[in-house]
């Protein structure tokens, strides 16, 4: 009886503070992901405002086709104090569909495999959205019309994908240490609290077994 009822006191402690805490962790988390598009979006939209000086040193983006991340777009440093992911392709797409790289003012030019920035084109504009992803090219998009067609900026999202799979990863280690200091605490707790019940039935068997033996002479007598 103490076994189980120290087992239902853990478990209800354990699923009620184990909710809460989904709760805590799926808010920083979800907040973590909003912010960190909020940051693309706001880049990429810089980006299609500016287009005047290229940069010395382009920074490959995007997924090439046979699906290796040029090791560039992951290693290279950032430019005036911003991250190397707002580096951008930014584009004129004709009504006709053909397209052309616009330069850069703010220095954060990038490159793109001719074939991958085809495709690219190709795929935001098909979408209704002006922000989008591209997740099988790697890339975030926005879109804003212009007199003759299209102004179409590419970022990287391989920094967007790193940051939210270290959140990810931090926020499941912090879940399991804290259920598991959770359950030791719980467990003390719960040898604490079924204490007075323990002492209760010891000595409610111990007046039973006190009571029969006294039972036992009058009986005999009798």
């Amino acid at each position: 009886m103490i076994k189980k009822l120290k087992f239902k006191f853990v478990m209800i402690n354990m699923i009620l503070v184990g909710i809460v805490l989904l709760l805590v962790f799926s808010i920083v988390f979800g907040n973590t992901y909003r912010t960190g598009k909020e940051e693309i979006s706001h880049a990429l939209e810089m980006a299609v405002s500016d287009a005047m000086e290229e940069r010395d040193m382009p920074v490959n983006i995007g997924i090439a086709p046979d699906k290796n991340r040029q090791p560039e777009s992951m290693k290279a440093s950032g430019y005036d104090g911003k991250p190397v992911s707002y580096a951008a392709v930014v584009v004129q797409a004709e009504e006709d569909g053909s397209f052309s790289q616009v330069p850069l003012s703010m220095g954060q030019n990038a490159s793109m495999e001719q074939e991958l920035l085809e495709r690219a084109v190709q795929s935001s504009l098909e979408g209704d959205a002006d922000f989008g992803r591209l997740t099988d090219m790697g890339l975030f998009y926005r879109k804003v019309q212009s007199e003759s067609g299209w102004l179409i900026a590419f970022a990287d999202a391989g920094h967007f994908d790193d940051t939210v799979s270290e959140m990810a990863l931090t926020v499941i280690v912090l879940f399991i240490l804290c259920m598991a200091a959770l359950f030791l605490i719980s467990l003390t707790l719960a040898k604490v609290a079924v204490a007075p019940v323990r002492k209760a039935l010891e000595q409610q068997q111990r007046f039973v077994a006190d009571a029969s033996h006294e039972l036992k002479t009058p009986l005999t007598v009798i």
